[in-house]
């Protein structure tokens, strides 16, 4: 075994990396479910649309209470195939900007938001410099909770280290993680006070 495969192995070892998901691309939807129903979401951004957030996000049975959820997406063909499934929903803003999705999330407002999904680039490498690029974000310390997909990734999960509460949530693997700057009480499937971001 190379060096490298190695290293790897131990890293996976060490965040409790599970088997991949049979639905690798869905495997951040019960952490999303769980945020909504420990406190109030109303407002969302997200990163990167797709059918297993964007439409997450619109469904009223599963977040009921949203009011606004602005989309940003930098591959044309997809952004046009999520934004006509969702165009007649008035609470969906989506916009399609251009590459590398990082300088939109430098000038973003993050104060404005109850919770960010970032899902973005095609590569770890990009999506962790959209996430140091929200950390510079207006209104980013008043405490928008951020949930990033595919922190399995050794450079993704680097970049969550600047937030100083975060939570992993490993059972599902690609994993999720919940990142903010002030700490959030989660509450558990029971109504009782459970863990902290």
């Amino acid at each position: 075994m190379s060096l490298k495969a190695l290293a790897k192995a131990y890293f996976d070892k060490s965040i409790g990396l599970a088997g991949i998901s049979k639905e690798p691309y869905s495997s951040h939807v019960p952490v999303l479910i769980h945020l909504a129903q420990s406190f109030e979401v109303r407002r969302i951004a997200e990163f990167g649309m797709g059918h297993f957030s964007t439409s997450v996000f619109l469904d009223r049975t599963l977040f009921p209470l949203v009011e606004q959820l602005t989309s940003f997406d930098e591959d044309p063909k997809w952004f046009a195939v999520i934004a006509q499934k969702h165009a007649s929903d008035p609470r969906f803003q989506a916009s399609l900007v251009p590459s590398p999705m990082w300088k939109t999330a430098l000038k973003f407002r993050a104060s404005d938001y109850d919770l960010i999904f970032v899902d973005d680039s095609k590569s770890g490498r990009d999506r962790a410099k959209t996430l140091l690029a929200l950390r510079m974000a207006r209104g980013i310390a008043k405490g928008p909770v951020v949930v990033v997909h595919d922190v399995e990734l050794p450079v993704l999960r680097a970049a969550t280290w600047i937030y100083p509460n975060r939570t992993y949530f490993g059972n599902l693997c690609p994993q999720t993680a919940a990142l903010c700057w002030k700490s959030y009480p989660l509450r558990r499937t029971d109504g009782r006070q459970g863990a902290r971001i």
